[in-house]
């Protein structure tokens, strides 16, 4: 058996994260229920054109 190991998420790492873990599990399951229109590029402000 794998032994797996777990961090605690940093205070100020999740007020600078582009989602919660709500908005994750969303976007989780746009990827799989329709994976050609999923896309994060507008999610990333630093990637936007």
């Amino acid at each position: 058996m794998t032994e797996t190991t777990t961090y605690p998420i940093l205070k100020n790492a999740t007020k600078n994260a582009w989602a919660d873990a709500a908005k994750y599990k969303e976007m989780y399951q746009q990827s799989v229920s329709d994976p050609g229109a999923f896309d994060l590029l507008p999610l990333n402000p630093t990637m936007r054109k």
